[in-house]
């Protein structure tokens, strides 16, 4: 992996989470019912992700302001805490806090920051870098002359490439204005967006560098679309292309708004899970990735993804039971909503032997014996 990938995570005050402590494995489903939840803690990445690009202002204000993200709002919570722990081994660790605290406008101001950082084959003490201040701009987003110290611009640029490395993937928008229906940038395909906007990008660099990972995937893709023959990714005007296709049988080329909603979906999350390591986040996030799919393809996603997380770490919020089935108990957190609060919950599989002898996983959650059911 080419950067650490996540441990353990704490959060205090943000949304519906109260306080939580979360251990994070190489894969980790996050199931529960609808509003317990599950999206808030998608969120709280994003929230990370937009210290590191200094767009902490935005992100406050999309989300309607510092009220709305505050527990139960600023009356009953004064501070969002955050403190995520990620490791390349066990022998180098690194931690990063932040505390949150709303401003006269209904913003957030970062009041302290703390990084920390310790390699246990060399020293027996971390190295450790703390900002008390309350300013709109992380340490994560400071420029290189900010810092008086070389090994604290180091850490900093360490901590932010890393919390970079962690992306929240959504492939809801198949509509006709959704960026993936669009043409993109030829050159936009270092890496797939959020919302697979330069599919088309990608998959062109795929098969130009990576022709037998490339092949493998569109195979892949025609067990759950038998009917695709070939991609067209032909440049249009040398700067941009297309998602264009071709039905097996037929010359006639195809735009992607041929293709069906859930085809396309299938298509962008296979294609994320099919892409060299280095082209991947260290931490691939992702909101119902089973959504519009056949139950085919739920199981040959879920195949693709144990696949890919013996070099990619998992966090997927999921409705499905199916998808839920192809994992073991351990690779399961249930989310709750407990006295107002959301709470994370690790299944162990002891506790569910006996049932695992007769029932798979996803039966056992419908049965509404893990939680994560609508309750009064």
């Amino acid at each position: 992996m080419p950067h650490s990938s996540i441990h353990q995570l704490q959060v205090k005050g943000f949304l519906s989470i109260r306080d939580a402590v979360i251990e994070f494995r190489r894969i980790n489903l996050l199931l529960g019912a609808n509003g317990a939840g599950k999206s808030n803690l998608l969120r709280l990445f994003q929230l990370l992700q937009s210290l590191t690009d200094d767009a902490l202002q935005e992100y406050v204000a999309r989300a309607g302001g510092a009220n709305a993200l505050l527990h139960y709002g600023r009356k009953q919570t004064d501070e969002i805490a955050i403190s995520l722990q990620f490791e390349r081994s066990q022998q180098r660790q690194n931690t990063y806090y932040c505390r949150l605290i709303p401003t006269a406008d209904d913003s957030l101001k970062i009041a302290e920051e703390h990084l920390e950082f310790q390699d246990r084959k060399k020293h027996s003490n971390p190295y450790t870098m703390s900002v008390t201040y309350p300013h709109a701009h992380s340490v994560l987003a400071r420029p290189t002359e900010w810092f008086a110290k070389d090994r604290d611009l180091g850490l900093a640029s360490h901590v932010r490439d890393c919390i970079r490395a962690y992306r929240v993937y959504h492939f809801h928008d198949t509509s006709e204005s959704a960026r993936i229906m669009q043409r993109c940038y030829i050159y936009d395909n270092q890496s797939l967006h959020a919302d697979a906007g330069n599919l088309a990008a990608v998959l062109l660099r795929l098969r130009e560098e990576h022709r037998p990972r490339y092949d493998n995937l569109i195979d892949l893709i025609r067990l759950a679309a038998p009917f695709l023959g070939e991609f067209v990714l032909e440049p249009i005007r040398g700067e941009y292309v297309l998602l264009r296709w071709r039905e097996r049988g037929w010359d006639t080329v195809f735009s992607p708004h041929a293709l069906s909603d859930g085809t396309l979906r299938f298509i962008a999350l296979a294609t994320l899970l099919s892409l060299p390591d280095e082209w991947r986040p260290a931490t691939v996030i992702i909101d119902e990735p089973e959504l519009g799919l056949h139950p085919y393809a739920i199981n040959l996603l879920a195949s693709a993804i144990r696949s890919a997380a013996q070099r990619t770490q998992f966090l997927i919020s999921t409705q499905s039971p199916l998808l839920v089935s192809n994992f073991e108990p351990e690779d399961v957190i249930v989310a709750e909503r407990i006295d107002g609060a959301t709470v994370f919950r690790r299944l162990e599989r002891q506790s569910l032997e006996v049932w695992l002898d007769a029932y798979s996983l996803g039966e056992i959650w419908e049965k509404n014996l893990i939680g994560g059911r609508p309750t009064r």
